[in-house]
Protein backbone atom coordinates (compact mmCIF):
# COMPACT_ATOMS: atom_id res chain seq x y z
CA UNK A 1 0.00 0.00 0.00
CA UNK A 2 1.24 3.49 -0.89
CA UNK A 3 2.11 5.70 2.20
CA UNK A 4 -0.04 9.08 1.96
CA UNK A 5 3.11 10.94 3.82
CA UNK A 6 6.32 11.37 2.13
CA UNK A 7 9.44 9.31 3.30
CA UNK A 8 10.19 10.24 6.70
CA UNK A 9 7.50 12.58 7.41
CA UNK A 10 4.89 12.39 9.63
CA UNK A 11 1.40 14.68 9.40
CA UNK A 12 -1.23 14.70 12.41
CA UNK A 13 -4.25 16.87 12.40
CA UNK A 14 -5.14 18.80 15.11
CA UNK A 15 -8.70 20.57 15.57
CA UNK A 16 -8.38 24.33 14.84
CA UNK A 17 -10.43 25.26 17.93
CA UNK A 18 -12.92 27.31 15.85
CA UNK A 19 -16.82 26.66 16.87
CA UNK A 20 -19.22 26.73 14.51
CA UNK A 21 -22.15 28.92 14.87
CA UNK A 22 -25.81 27.74 13.93
CA UNK A 23 -28.91 29.63 13.83
CA UNK A 24 -31.23 29.13 16.82
CA UNK A 25 -34.60 30.27 16.77
CA UNK A 26 -35.09 32.91 19.44
CA UNK A 27 -38.52 34.56 18.32
CA UNK A 28 -41.78 32.79 19.93
CA UNK A 29 -44.55 35.20 19.49
CA UNK A 30 -48.23 34.89 21.31
CA UNK A 31 -50.98 36.22 19.35
CA UNK A 32 -53.88 37.13 20.87
CA UNK A 33 -57.25 37.72 18.92
CA UNK A 34 -61.08 36.66 18.40
CA UNK A 35 -61.73 33.29 17.60
CA UNK A 36 -64.73 31.21 18.18
CA UNK A 37 -65.86 27.16 17.70
CA UNK A 38 -68.58 27.12 14.81
CA UNK A 39 -71.20 24.39 13.69
CA UNK A 40 -69.18 23.45 10.77
CA UNK A 41 -66.40 21.82 12.62
CA UNK A 42 -65.79 17.85 12.12
CA UNK A 43 -65.77 16.20 15.47
CA UNK A 44 -63.77 13.44 13.37
CA UNK A 45 -60.98 15.51 12.16
CA UNK A 46 -57.64 15.40 12.82
CA UNK A 47 -56.38 17.15 14.63
CA UNK A 48 -59.73 18.19 15.99
CA UNK A 49 -60.80 21.99 16.44
CA UNK A 50 -60.61 23.71 20.33
CA UNK A 51 -63.31 23.94 21.77
CA UNK A 52 -64.36 27.70 23.33
CA UNK A 53 -63.25 26.61 26.76
CA UNK A 54 -59.39 25.30 25.27
CA UNK A 55 -59.15 28.70 23.32
CA UNK A 56 -59.15 31.14 25.54
CA UNK A 57 -56.03 29.32 27.33
CA UNK A 58 -52.43 29.63 26.11
CA UNK A 59 -52.17 27.07 23.15
CA UNK A 60 -48.48 26.14 21.44
CA UNK A 61 -49.03 25.85 17.55
CA UNK A 62 -46.73 24.13 15.30
CA UNK A 63 -47.64 25.14 12.23
CA UNK A 64 -50.43 26.98 9.53
CA UNK A 65 -52.27 23.34 8.77
CA UNK A 66 -52.31 22.93 12.09
CA UNK A 67 -53.61 26.63 13.72
CA UNK A 68 -56.70 26.53 10.53
CA UNK A 69 -57.81 22.84 12.18
CA UNK A 70 -57.40 23.47 15.57
CA UNK A 71 -58.98 27.38 15.34
CA UNK A 72 -61.82 26.55 12.79
CA UNK A 73 -60.55 28.55 9.97
CA UNK A 74 -62.45 27.02 6.99
CA UNK A 75 -65.81 26.57 9.46
CA UNK A 76 -65.40 30.52 9.66
CA UNK A 77 -65.14 31.15 6.26
CA UNK A 78 -68.18 29.30 5.32
CA UNK A 79 -70.27 31.24 8.48
CA UNK A 80 -69.10 34.25 6.86
CA UNK A 81 -70.24 33.57 3.14
CA UNK A 82 -73.97 32.10 4.63
CA UNK A 83 -73.99 35.58 6.84
CA UNK A 84 -76.36 38.10 6.13
CA UNK A 85 -76.98 40.19 8.92
CA UNK A 86 -74.11 42.58 9.87
CA UNK A 87 -73.55 41.93 13.07
CA UNK A 88 -72.92 37.92 12.30
CA UNK A 89 -70.94 39.31 9.36
CA UNK A 90 -68.48 41.75 11.40
CA UNK A 91 -68.02 39.22 14.26
CA UNK A 92 -66.71 36.90 12.00
CA UNK A 93 -64.76 38.83 9.97
CA UNK A 94 -62.91 39.65 13.67
CA UNK A 95 -61.76 36.22 13.52
CA UNK A 96 -59.68 37.01 10.53
CA UNK A 97 -56.82 39.44 11.82
CA UNK A 98 -55.59 36.81 14.00
CA UNK A 99 -55.81 34.09 11.14
CA UNK A 100 -53.85 36.47 8.74
CA UNK A 101 -51.19 36.99 11.46
CA UNK A 102 -50.25 33.39 12.49
CA UNK A 103 -50.50 32.33 8.24
CA UNK A 104 -47.97 35.63 8.21
CA UNK A 105 -45.75 34.17 10.88
CA UNK A 106 -45.27 30.83 9.68
CA UNK A 107 -44.73 31.73 5.59
CA UNK A 108 -41.79 33.82 6.78
CA UNK A 109 -40.43 30.93 8.08
CA UNK A 110 -41.76 31.26 11.90
CA UNK A 111 -41.24 27.69 14.18
CA UNK A 112 -43.97 27.71 16.54
CA UNK A 113 -46.25 30.18 18.19
CA UNK A 114 -48.85 30.34 20.75
CA UNK A 115 -52.48 31.21 20.67
CA UNK A 116 -54.55 32.91 23.55
CA UNK A 117 -58.35 33.35 22.22
CA UNK A 118 -61.44 35.30 23.22
CA UNK A 119 -64.33 33.61 21.98
CA UNK A 120 -67.18 36.12 21.86
CA UNK A 121 -66.63 38.55 18.43
CA UNK A 122 -69.79 39.83 18.74
CA UNK A 123 -68.25 41.72 21.77
CA UNK A 124 -65.77 44.42 22.81
CA UNK A 125 -62.93 43.12 24.86
CA UNK A 126 -62.30 44.96 27.94
CA UNK A 127 -58.37 46.14 29.05
CA UNK A 128 -59.56 44.16 32.39
CA UNK A 129 -60.22 40.97 29.88
CA UNK A 130 -57.52 41.64 28.11
CA UNK A 131 -55.17 41.66 31.29
CA UNK A 132 -56.90 38.33 32.05
CA UNK A 133 -56.84 36.38 34.97
CA UNK A 134 -53.90 33.85 35.82
CA UNK A 135 -55.73 31.65 38.19
CA UNK A 136 -57.88 31.06 34.78
CA UNK A 137 -54.82 30.98 32.43
CA UNK A 138 -57.11 33.83 30.42
CA UNK A 139 -55.76 36.84 28.51
CA UNK A 140 -52.26 38.12 29.10
CA UNK A 141 -52.18 37.15 32.51
CA UNK A 142 -51.66 33.69 31.19
CA UNK A 143 -48.67 34.27 29.45
CA UNK A 144 -46.84 34.57 32.98
CA UNK A 145 -46.14 31.18 32.81
CA UNK A 146 -44.90 30.81 29.49
CA UNK A 147 -40.95 32.14 29.75
CA UNK A 148 -40.41 31.69 25.83
CA UNK A 149 -42.73 33.90 24.62
CA UNK A 150 -40.75 36.88 23.26
CA UNK A 151 -43.50 38.88 21.44
CA UNK A 152 -46.86 39.66 22.25
CA UNK A 153 -49.17 40.78 19.23
CA UNK A 154 -52.60 41.55 19.29
CA UNK A 155 -54.10 42.27 15.49
CA UNK A 156 -57.59 42.63 16.66
CA UNK A 157 -57.19 45.24 19.43
CA UNK A 158 -58.99 48.10 17.44
CA UNK A 159 -61.71 45.84 16.52
CA UNK A 160 -61.56 44.78 20.72
CA UNK A 161 -62.89 48.68 21.32
CA UNK A 162 -66.48 48.24 20.44
CA UNK A 163 -69.15 45.86 19.68
CA UNK A 164 -70.09 44.31 16.38
CA UNK A 165 -72.32 46.83 15.16
CA UNK A 166 -76.18 46.12 13.37
CA UNK A 167 -75.16 48.59 10.79
CA UNK A 168 -73.52 47.77 7.23
CA UNK A 169 -70.68 49.79 8.14
CA UNK A 170 -68.65 47.84 11.02
CA UNK A 171 -68.24 50.07 14.17
CA UNK A 172 -65.30 53.01 14.16
CA UNK A 173 -62.71 52.05 16.53
CA UNK A 174 -62.43 53.95 20.08
CA UNK A 175 -59.21 55.57 20.02
CA UNK A 176 -59.57 56.27 24.02
CA UNK A 177 -60.25 52.52 24.24
CA UNK A 178 -57.87 51.37 21.76
CA UNK A 179 -55.11 53.29 23.84
CA UNK A 180 -56.23 51.67 26.98
CA UNK A 181 -55.75 48.31 25.38
CA UNK A 182 -52.44 49.38 24.18
CA UNK A 183 -51.06 49.85 27.77
CA UNK A 184 -52.27 46.57 29.37
CA UNK A 185 -50.18 44.56 26.76
CA UNK A 186 -47.14 47.18 27.22
CA UNK A 187 -47.39 46.89 30.89
CA UNK A 188 -47.34 42.80 30.39
CA UNK A 189 -44.23 42.83 28.05
CA UNK A 190 -42.72 45.40 30.68
CA UNK A 191 -43.15 43.02 34.17
CA UNK A 192 -41.71 40.38 32.33
CA UNK A 193 -38.76 41.98 30.76
CA UNK A 194 -38.16 39.27 28.37
CA UNK A 195 -40.55 40.17 25.68
CA UNK A 196 -41.67 43.05 23.36
CA UNK A 197 -45.27 44.15 22.20
CA UNK A 198 -46.32 44.49 18.07
CA UNK A 199 -49.34 46.74 17.84
CA UNK A 200 -50.79 48.10 14.94
CA UNK A 201 -51.84 52.30 14.94
CA UNK A 202 -55.60 52.87 14.75
CA UNK A 203 -57.23 51.73 11.10
CA UNK A 204 -57.23 55.00 8.85
CA UNK A 205 -54.22 56.66 10.63
CA UNK A 206 -52.71 58.51 7.74
CA UNK A 207 -48.70 59.67 8.20
CA UNK A 208 -47.90 63.36 8.72
CA UNK A 209 -44.51 63.03 8.54
CA UNK A 210 -42.16 64.08 5.67
CA UNK A 211 -41.05 62.15 3.01
CA UNK A 212 -37.28 62.26 2.13
CA UNK A 213 -35.60 61.17 -1.11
Amino acid sequence: MTSQNPPGGYAQEFPSGVRVITGASTSVPAFLGYTKACAHDDPDSTPKAFTDAERVVPQKIGSWREFAARYSIAGIARELADATDPATIHARQRCLPLAEAVYGFFANGGGACYVVGFTSPQNAVSPEVLNGDADARTGLAALETVPEVTMVAVPSLWDMTADASFEKEPPAPDHAAGAARMAEVVKHCTEQRNRLAILDPPPGLMSRGSVMN
